[in-house]
Parts: structure tokens; sequence; C-alpha cells
């Protein structure tokens, strides 16, 4: 829940920059739906509790870039604007996530066994922070 409000936040923050408050706060709000709803994917995650899958982190990974393309179609829609608009837009809200996630789990001393933030050298591994002590 609170990753997913920062995301909003950030995605909000960021078009209001890109716009410099040319919108009502109303228009805003459409923008904060259209994120919830283009949101919908994460319904799939489910999908790991019921069946098996060789690499389950993968699927995962899958399903993020599925939300990922569904809220630069929404956003690009309410924004009217280019792809790559909507693309940078987003990606200040994927980025404010992301380090949310890395300040949590690093404040917590929480290590993943696999993914982006592993201590773990493997093909997933995006950066190798030292363990608190």
């Amino acid at each position: 829940v609170v990753q997913l409000s920062l995301y909003v936040g950030a995605l909000v923050w960021a078009a209001k920059l890109y716009f410099r408050g040319k919108f009502a706060f109303v228009k805003y709000n459409y923008l904060v739906m259209a994120i919830i709803l283009s949101n919908f994917g994460r319904g799939f995650l489910l999908l790991l509790m019921i069946w098996d899958y060789d690499d389950p982190y993968m699927f995962g990974a899958i399903v993020e870039l599925f939300i990922f393309s569904s809220n630069i179609v929404a956003i690009q829609v309410w924004m009217d604007q280019s792809t790559w608009v909507t693309v940078v837009i987003t990606s200040v809200g994927w980025a404010a996530r992301f380090l949310f996630t890395l300040v949590v789990q690093y404040a917590f001393g929480f290590r993943p066994t696999i993914g982006l933030l592993s201590p773990v050298r493997n093909s997933t591994t995006l950066i190798d922070l030292p363990v608190p002590d």
C-alpha cells in the first residue's frame, strides 16, 4: 500500500512538473484513477499460489513489465502526449518505488535471496550493498 501510494504520488508530482500546474486538481484525480485501474495486472501474481512455475521470479518480472506498460498507456491516454514523455513520467514513479524498497530493505537488514538487490551473484543482481552489522 505504501509503495503504491508513493508510486502514484511520484507520478502526480512528475505530471504536475511537466504541465506546470496547467490542469485543475480534479484532472489529476483522473490520473490517480487511471493508474490504480491500470494496476489490474497485479492479480496475475495470484497465479503463483496456484500453479508451480520453473522460475517464479521471471513470472513476477513479466507481470511487472505488463503493469509498467499498462501504466504507460493509461498515462498516455490521460496526457494525450507522446510515448516518450509518458515513459519518462512513469519511470520517475518506478524509480521512487525502487528507492523506497531499497531504503526499507537496507534499514531493516533484509537481504533478499534472489532479485535485483540480492547479495548472491547471478544474472539478476543489480546492486551489491554491504550487509549492516
